[in-house]
């Protein structure tokens, strides 16, 4: 969906996906350790310019590219999407960052911010394939509530892989900012105050 969100952070943003940032998220996807716990991707530029011209027309759907501030870099992909208004929930998802950046942490805590101020909502989730017990970690050290296993979620290669569905409520987002945000700067390598 077109969109116009804009959160910043001390080192990083998320901005609006854009057509010409389709090279960028093709190569990124590309990447087959990091792949292996993701959906097929586009199977060229070209491919992935068509996805986003689609996304472009989808409603509840809020797709970013993570960057860096201080030099317009692009360090990786954000996604918030199966938006339930009734229900103030929506999923996160589509993240993807280099493997060299800093970005993790903030990018995360821009999500939320994103999640929890821009859209008002008031929890939202993520689907982590189980064997990536590296991104479940991560998850858990930002307080998500691990709540179910879904069964046979993900295809890859012939093989299906189960998911673990973690959430995060506005309340317990509430208690954790503080410390996740000085976490983050930490590891952008900024000065906490």
């Amino acid at each position: 969906m077109r969109h116009g969100i804009v959160t910043e952070g001390a080192a990083y943003r998320l901005r609006p996906v854009r057509v010409d940032d389709a090279e960028f998220i093709y190569e990124l996807r590309r990447d087959p350790w990091r792949n292996r716990y993701l959906h097929r991707g586009a199977e060229s530029a070209e491919a992935q310019r068509r996805w986003l011209e689609e996304y472009f027309a989808r409603p509840g759907d809020y797709y970013f590219i993570i960057e860096a501030r201080a030099t317009g870099c692009r360090e990786g992909t954000a996604g918030i999407y199966n938006l339930d208004p009734e229900e103030r929930t929506a999923e996160w998802g589509r993240w993807v960052v280099r493997p060299e950046s800093l970005a993790a942490v903030e990018s995360t805590c821009l999500v939320y911010r994103t999640v929890f101020e821009a859209l008002d909502l008031d929890a939202v989730y993520c689907r982590t394939i189980a064997e990536n017990s590296s991104a479940l970690a991560f998850h858990d050290s930002f307080g998500l509530e691990r709540r179910r296993v879904l069964p046979a979620y993900l295809e890859v290669e012939g093989c299906w892989l189960d998911a673990i569905e973690s959430w995060l409520t506005r309340a317990r987002w509430r208690e954790l900012r503080a410390d996740a945000e000085t976490k983050a700067q930490r590891v952008a390598g900024w000065k906490v105050a």
